[in-house]
């Protein structure tokens, strides 16, 4: 085996947030979170679907082919539910109402490209990891309408700076 196709990726499946969207997010955040740990670095937004978990060339190929093939939906969300998970010391941003749409996509994908995660589907979009404390509000809500462009398959590479989520392939949803 060449050491090619040794070499694995970590690798996901979500919804990626516009440039704009993201500096809105961003800056929404620095005005008006307060918490002592450092938010997650801005260019990582992003709406989780589904872990590959480690894989390599060939898989990540297959992987492709198969979502290349899924049908994709107009998707939109709006967000503005704070919250906090204590188990993975995450503070996030969800959705402000359940979306059925979002819901049945996430669905749809998990059971066509067998994605095992024993976790039930929980859209959010990570702000802060390491906390050990919810974060305070100290002003506005958040308010964002997001209307999701393309479904993004993100490698989880690691860099001297942290983590960075560097998008592989992309397919454009449908903006009806």
């Amino acid at each position: 085996m060449s050491d090619h196709t040794k070499t694995t990726q970590r690798l996901f499946l979500g919804l990626d947030l516009l440039t704009p969207e993201k500096q809105a997010l961003a800056d929404w955040q620095y005005r008006h979170l307060n918490h002592p740990r450092h938010a997650v670095y801005w260019g990582n937004y992003h709406l989780t679907l589904g872990f590959f978990g480690a894989c390599t060339q060939q898989q990540r190929d297959a992987l492709v082919e198969r979502i290349s093939n899924v049908e994709r939906p107009t998707l939109t969300s709006q967000f503005g539910l704070l919250g906090y998970w204590p188990e993975s010391r995450t503070v996030y941003l969800a959705p402000s109402q359940p979306n059925a749409s979002l819901n049945a996509f996430a669905g749809q994908l998990r059971q066509h490209l067998a994605i095992n995660d024993e976790r039930p589907f929980a859209p959010h979009i990570s702000l802060i990891r390491g906390a050990k404390e919810p974060a305070q509000m100290m002003g506005n809500p958040a308010n964002f309408r997001i209307r999701w462009t393309a479904l993004t398959l993100f490698w989880s590479k690691p860099t001297e700076q942290g983590v960075r989520y560097q998008p592989l392939a992309r397919w454009p949803l449908p903006l009806r």
